[in-house]
């Protein structure tokens, strides 16, 4: 059977866009995690650097205020280029 683009095309999965508002709610919930629940952190170093930081550390527990994790998406690019192992140009850019 010969192989067709229009073939292949349709059998990729598709992915669906959240709206603004789930993206949002799940922004939300996922500073609330961070900063009143907290993550376990193993890597002593990590834990220091969070200390540092102004994070609360208890043992491997560390709460990660909203202002914290709000300062670093800040510093982040705005978007990533995605290559693959033989380093071709990604097929388009994540943001």
């Amino acid at each position: 059977m010969k192989c067709n683009r229009a073939s292949f095309e349709s059998d990729r999965p598709q992915i669906k866009v959240l709206s603004r508002e789930k993206i949002e709610k799940i922004h939300e919930a996922s500073l609330e995690i961070l900063q009143d629940t907290g993550v376990s952190v193993r890597l002593p170093e990590a834990v220091e650097l969070l200390a540092t930081a102004g994070c609360e550390v208890k043992g491997d527990l560390v709460k990660i205020p909203r202002r914290i994790v709000e300062a670093c998406l800040d510093m982040a690019p705005g978007r990533i280029d995605v290559y693959d192992r033989l380093e071709n140009p990604p097929a388009r850019a994540i943001k």
